[in-house]
C-alpha cells in the first residue's frame, strides 16, 4: 500500500473528531509533538476543572509556562507546563487552547518511547540538516499531520504518520525537530497512545 496514501488518509481520519464535537483525539495529535501521551487519572481530574475555562486558569493551576506552541497552519495553541514533583523532569502538562478557551489537557513524557531505533538512525541520517520541504520529500510519509512553531525558541516541529503498512505493527508518529534556521536536527518515532483511537491512520 502506498505510504503517502496511508498518511493522507490518516490525516482525514484524525481530523474527523473536530467536526463531531470530540476533542480528545485532536489533543493527542498536538500533545505527541511534545512527547508520548500518558493515560493518567490525576490529569483527567485536572482536565475536568480546566476544560471550558479561560486561558488564565491553566497558569493559575500550573504556574509558569515552559513553552507555547502554535499551529503554523491554524489557530490552535498548546501551552507546556512542568509537572510538579517530577524528579526526572521528563513529564509535561500540555494544555490545548482554541478560541481563547481551554479545550483539553494531556500529560506527556519526553523521550517516553524508543521505537524502531535502526529505522530512526537510517532516516535521521537522510534528513539531518535538511529543510522541512526536503525532509517531506525524503521521508515519503506524505504531508505532515501537524506543524507547530515555538513562541519561546522560534523552532519548528513537524508530526508525520509513520506506520509502514496499515494494520501491521504498532501505529506510530514520526517527529522532526528543526533549529532556528529551519534545518532538521532530530528525528524520533513515538507510539500512538492506545487511548487516542483504535485506527489512527
Amino acid at each position: 500500500m502506498n505510504i503517502k496514501r496511508i498518511a493522507k488518509c490518516g490525516l482525514s481520519v484524525l481530523l474527523i473528531p473536530l467536526f463531531c464535537g470530540c476533542i480528545s483525539t485532536a489533543v493527542k495529535i498536538g500533545a505527541e509533538v511534545v512527547g508520548k501521551v500518558l493515560d493518567d487519572a490525576d490529569t483527567k481530574e485536572r482536565a475536568k476543572k480546566l476544560i471550558g475555562s479561560e486561558v488564565a486558569a491553566a497558569d493559575e493551576m500550573f504556574g509558569e509556562r515552559m513553552d507555547v506552541l502554535h499551529d503554523v497552519n491554524g489557530s490552535r495553541e498548546w501551552r507546556v507546563y512542568p509537572v510538579p514533583y517530577d524528579l526526572l523532569g521528563k513529564n509535561r502538562f500540555v494544555v490545548e487552547i482554541s478560541d481563547n478557551k481551554i479545550v483539553a489537557l494531556t500529560k506527556t513524557e519526553k523521550g517516553g518511547d524508543q521505537l524502531d531505533i535502526p529505522r530512526k538512525l537510517l532516516l535521521e541520517r537522510k534528513v539531518k540538516g535538511k529543510s522541512p520541504e526536503e525532509c517531506e520529500s525524503l521521508l515519503d510519509f506524505g504531508s505532515p499531520i501537524l506543524t507547530v512553531r515555538s513562541k519561546v525558541t522560534g523552532s519548528l516541529t513537524q508530526l508525520y504518520g509513520a506506520q509502514i503498512i496499515e494494520g501491521l505493527g504498532a501505529p506510530s508518529y514520526c517527529t522532526l525537530r528543526f533549529d532556528k534556521d529551519n534545518r532538521c536536527e532530530e528525528l524520533a518515532f513515538v507510539e500512538v497512545s492506545a487511548s487516542t483511537k483504535k485506527k489512527p491512520f
